[in-house]
């Protein structure tokens, strides 16, 4: 496995999770990738499903500190969208905040943020999971799945990871050098529904607006009955994918 210069690579055949285990043993610029995952999570503690055949990896660093951490959030839907596009060579992959990747406006992936301190030091703990052969078939999720095969690319787990890695690395330090406004700029450009109305689902309500961009910090700006609102946490729906019970499913 080809990886950029300073990372240092591991494969396992089956572990309980890739951030997990990173999350126990942290290291500066640690890659791990497994073939299967036995008790994968994705955001809000849901259950991400990890047959063989998928690709399942975690990016572990050094950050300063949370306010840092935050923006590879975008980094790395950055880079996973960018990796689809150049090994399918279709722009039929579009970024979704906060940090999805959406394929013809179907879930084709997942990424959970893991901040951790250990020995006094802050890591950042990035996993990433796509579905390339295959996706669940499952009823009352958030997002219809669909997976690379589906979408008619043949590209192998490997050459998705080596893809991935490379980008990744460019824009961690790309963001690293010059700030948030860049990689912000890049997501804005690839990103699905600006301009558009959306509907948001918090915690406690759903809002219905149009999208109208990201702030300085990244936040979803809605402009709804006049206002502009500043969201910071939320499931966003385009008019083509009605919200559906979260029932804890892999998607």
């Amino acid at each position: 496995m080809k990886t950029p210069d300073g990372w240092n690579y591991a494969y396992v055949d089956e572990i309980d999770g890739t951030n997990a285990a990173l999350k126990r043993d942290p290291a500066d610029m640690k890659i791990l990738r497994a073939g299967v995952q036995t008790a994968g999570r994705g955001r809000l503690t849901r259950v991400w499903s990890s047959p063989l055949g998928n690709l399942y990896t975690s990016l572990c660093f050094k950050v300063e500190n949370a306010r840092a951490a935050a923006g590879f959030s975008f980094v790395t839907a950055i880079a996973l969208c960018e990796a689809l596009r150049a090994l399918d060579g279709k722009s039929a992959y579009l970024c979704k905040w906060p940090n999805d990747v959406l394929a013809d406006g179907a879930k084709i992936s997942g990424i959970l943020l893991e901040l951790i301190e250990k020995g006094g030091t802050k890591y950042l703990i990035v996993g990433i999971g796509v579905n390339v052969e295959s996706y669940p078939q499952v009823t009352g999720v958030l997002y219809h799945a669909t997976s690379l095969r589906r979408q008619g690319c043949e590209a192998s787990c490997g050459a998705l990871a080596e893809t991935l890695y490379e980008r990744f690395d460019w824009w961690k330090k790309r963001y690293e050098q010059n700030g948030l406004a860049d990689v912000l700029a890049r997501w804005t450009d690839l990103a699905r529904g600006i301009g558009e109305q959306i509907t948001v689902s918090l915690a406690d309500r759903r809002m219905t607006g149009i999208f109208s961009g990201l702030d300085k910090d990244g936040a979803l700006l809605l402009n709804a009955d006049g206002n502009t609102v500043r969201v910071t946490a939320g499931d966003v729906f385009f008019g083509d994918n009605e919200e559906r019970k979260d029932k804890g499913n892999a998607i």
